[in-house]
C-alpha cells in the first residue's frame, strides 16, 4: 500500500477515535447533569452538588463558553442556592447567564434569570434587581411557549407583595393560577408555591384563617408528590409556625417548627442558614409557652450558627414572613 494511503488510514482512525471520545464525553456530561437534577428534585442536595461539580469538570473540555458548561454552571448554582451557599450560587447563575447571552440560547438565559431573581428575593432583599430580571423573563417567554408560565408570574407577584403593592401582587397571582389551570400537565408541586404566595398576601391583608388554610394546602401538595421530608416543606412549615404564633396560638406553633428543623438538619445540614429562622422562631414560641430552659439552649445554638455565617447571610436568614414577628418582641419576651 502506498505511503499516502497508510497516512490517510491513520488520520481517519485518529479522527474517528477523537469523535468517539467527544461523543463519550458529551454523554457523560448529560448523564451527570441528569443525575444532579434528579437528586435536586428529590431534595438530595449534597449528592446533587457532587454530580453538578463533576458535570462541570467534564464540560470544561468543550470550552468555558460552551452550552454544556453553561447548563452545568446553572445547575451548580441551583444546588449551591439550596445549600445556603448564596454567593457561589450567584456567581454560577451569572456565568450561565453570560454564556446563554453569548450563545443566544434563550432557554439558558431564562433559567439563569429566573434563578437569579429567586436568589435576589431569598438572599439580600434585592427586590429591584429581582423585578428587573423577572420582567426580562416575561419578555422572553412571550416569544416562545413556556410550560411553567405560572412560575414567573408568581415570583413577580412575591416581589410586588414585598414592595408593598398588594393589588399588583393579587393580579399577578390571579394570572398565575389562570395559567396553571389552563395547563393540562399541571401538578400539585406546581400549585404549592402559588398557595404559599397567596397565603403571605392574605397575612398582609389580615386574613389569617384563609392564610392558614392555604399554607395547609401547600404542605399537603408538597407531601403528595415529594414525600414528608422534602426540603420544599421547610418554608411553609416555618411560615405556619410564625403565623400561629402571631395569631396567639403558641401552643400549636411549635409542632410545624420542630418538623421544619428536623428536615433542615437531616437534608441540608446542621449549619444551614435556614436554621437561624427556624430556631429564632422556636425561641419565641418556647418563651410564650414558658419553656425557658429549652429556649435558652436553642437561642445559643441559633447565635452560634449566625456567628459562623457571613454578616450578609446572617442578616438575611429569614423565611418569607419574618415580618410577622416584630424584632423588639425577642427582648420583650426575655
Amino acid at each position: 500500500m502506498a505511503r499516502h494511503t497508510w497516512l490517510g488510514v491513520i488520520l481517519l482512525t485518529l479522527s474517528l477515535t477523537s469523535a468517539a471520545a467527544q461523543s463519550g464525553r458529551e454523554e457523560r456530561v448529560e448523564a451527570l447533569l441528569a443525575a444532579s437534577i434528579r437528586m435536586s428534585d428529590e431534595g438530595r442536595y449534597l449528592e446533587a452538588q457532587q454530580f453538578a461539580r463533576s458535570a462541570l469538570e467534564q464540560a470544561r473540555a468543550f470550552g468555558p463558553d460552551s452550552m454544556r458548561f453553561g447548563y452545568a454552571m446553572n445547575q451548580l448554582g441551583v444546588v449551591d442556592h439550596a445549600l445556603g451557599q448564596y454567593q457561589s450560587a450567584e456567581d454560577a447563575y451569572k456565568r450561565g447567564l453570560a454564556i446563554g447571552e453569548k450563545r443566544y440560547d434563550n432557554l439558558l438565559v431564562t433559567r439563569s434569570l429566573t434563578n437569579l431573581a429567586k436568589l435576589y428575593i431569598d438572599f439580600g432583599g434585592r427586590l429591584a434587581e429581582a423585578e428587573s430580571a423577572l420582567r426580562r423573563v416575561l419578555q422572553l417567554e412571550a416569544t416562545a411557549p413556556n410550560r411553567h408560565a405560572e412560575r414567573t408570574l408568581a415570583n413577580l407577584a412575591e416581589v410586588r407583595r414585598m414592595r408593598g403593592d398588594a393589588r399588583g401582587a393579587r393580579q399577578l397571582y390571579t394570572q398565575a393560577f389562570d395559567a396553571l389551570n389552563r395547563d393540562p400537565t399541571s401538578t400539585p408541586t406546581r400549585t404549592a408555591p402559588l398557595l404559599e404566595g397567596i397565603a403571605l398576601l392574605e397575612v398582609d391583608e389580615g386574613r389569617t384563617d384563609e392564610a392558614v388554610g392555604h399554607l395547609q394546602q401547600a404542605i399537603v401538595a408538597w407531601e403528595r408528590e415529594l414525600g414528608v421530608e422534602h426540603p420544599h416543606l421547610i418554608t411553609p412549615l416555618v411560615n405556619m409556625g410564625r403565623l400561629l404564633l402571631k395569631d396567639k396560638r403558641a401552643a400549636s406553633a411549635d409542632a410545624p417548627l420542630q418538623r421544619a428543623q428536623k428536615i433542615a438538619e437531616s437534608r441540608l445540614g446542621a449549619e444551614h442558614p435556614v436554621l437561624i429562622a427556624i430556631l429564632e422562631t422556636r425561641v419565641l414560641v418556647l418563651r410564650k409557652t414558658k419553656d425557658r430552659k429549652l429556649a435558652r439552649e436553642l437561642e445559643q445554638r441559633c447565635q452560634g450558627i449566625a456567628a459562623r455565617q457571613s454578616d450578609r447571610v446572617a442578616a438575611r436568614a429569614r423565611v418569607n414572613v419574618s415580618d410577622l414577628i416584630n424584632e423588639s418582641s425577642v427582648a420583650d419576651l426575655q
